[in-house]
């Protein structure tokens, strides 16, 4: 059965809202209810992604068909790693246990799913205070639930990333990164996160910050300009190794897709000293919008470039959170901070990017 546009997004969006509703009910309630409202907030996710049509989500039909295979093939740990696949121990041996509780490859799919969701909830309650919970689960899902509808297994490893920002924040750097080697057990591509530590110091070094900050971004602009310069006379060298096998169309396309990045982080460093001044960690995640933009532009691989957009989620919900926390700060500015926020994860991530890429428009089920 599938349904209309307009009614794929509604579904996906009160799916949202209902799941970040329950968890911030998780979070603000003491009793032993608390659990039931987690069990609802992570299982309304798990049941969207695991009823889905198998054209919902360019790879969905691989990872069934492959979970199908592991449930049937292996039979104890030992053989986990006889497997012929270039899969992550990690992702196997979930499925192995998984296969241990049932059988059934969409229950199988629905236990995987509330796994990743698990992550985002209590990531979310660490990291946030009580009262902005609910808009930390939302903005979350809204940029980042549907690419787990594709990339299942760096979905898993960058929710764990989400859960393991918390240890960061309050400089557990044992906690931190053993949960980052937990997470590259799923995908190797979380190794990214290991050097996010050093990014952020409990003491105030201004003047290094401030010539990191010169340094990498005029290297951004830099590399922007010659990129583009390059592309401009069909120079195949510099940076350009990257889009060496691509036609004109799709260079364009992926040389813009860095630019809108850029674009959309403007405005946030417009406000920057704001919000450093009403919380010192948000110097961190300033610190790694640059780090994250720059490693982009670096890679060698278009795929890499277009996977690590969304460990750059990862900093952009706690930085508008942030900006709703701290209203106070920025007077007649907060209007134009929200809207930006709301056009942002609304009109660009949910609708614009989603429409166009990964499949999961319209939504269908089997």
């Amino acid at each position: 059965m599938q349904f209309s546009v307009f009614t794929s997004y509604l579904i996906y969006f009160f799916t949202f809202i209902i799941s970040s509703f329950f968890a911030a009910q998780y979070v603000k309630r003491k009793s032993i209810l608390r659990y039931f409202y987690f069990f609802l907030a992570i299982s309304i996710l798990a049941i969207n992604a695991s009823i889905r049509g198998m054209d919902v989500g360019t790879d969905f039909s691989s990872y069934y068909i492959y979970i199908t295979e592991v449930t049937n093939k292996i039979h104890s740990i030992s053989n986990i790693s006889k497997l012929n696949s270039k899969t992550e121990y990690g992702f196997n041996l979930l499925i192995y246990l998984l296969s241990k509780v049932t059988h059934i490859v969409p229950l199988i799919v629905f236990f995987i799913y509330a796994f990743i969701a698990s992550f985002i909830v209590k990531g979310a309650e660490k990291l946030f205070e009580k009262k902005y919970v609910f808009y930390g689960v939302l903005f979350y899902l809204m940029v980042f639930w549907l690419f787990s509808y594709n990339g299942l297994r760096q979905a898993i490893a960058i929710a764990i990333i989400f859960y393991s920002l918390s240890f960061i924040k309050k400089r557990k750097k044992i906690a931190f990164f053993i949960t980052v080697l937990f997470a590259m057990l799923f995908h190797k591509s979380a190794i990214i996160a290991a050097p996010l530590y050093f990014l952020y110091s409990e003491k105030e070094r201004k003047k290094e910050q401030r010539y990191l900050i010169y340094t990498v971004t005029g290297i951004i602009l830099s590399l922007l300009f010659f990129q583009l310069v390059a592309m401009k006379f069909g120079y195949q060298g510099y940076l350009n190794s990257q889009y060496a096998n691509l036609d004109a169309n799709k260079k364009t396309f992926a040389a813009l897709g860095i630019i809108e990045q850029l674009i959309f982080i403007i405005p946030f460093f417009i406000w920057r000293k704001k919000l450093i001044n009403a919380e010192k960690f948000n110097r961190f995640y300033f610190n790694t919008l640059i780090v994250f933009l720059f490693v982009q532009l670096l890679t060698f691989k278009i795929v890499i470039a277009i996977r690590l957009v969304f460990y750059f989620e990862l900093v952009i919900i706690p930085i508008s959170i942030e900006f709703i926390k701290n209203k106070s700060k920025f007077k007649s500015d907060y209007k134009y901070i929200l809207l930006y926020i709301l056009l942002y994860l609304f009109l660009y991530r949910f609708i614009y990017i989603y429409s166009g890429s990964g499949n999961v428009i319209p939504y269908s089920i089997f």
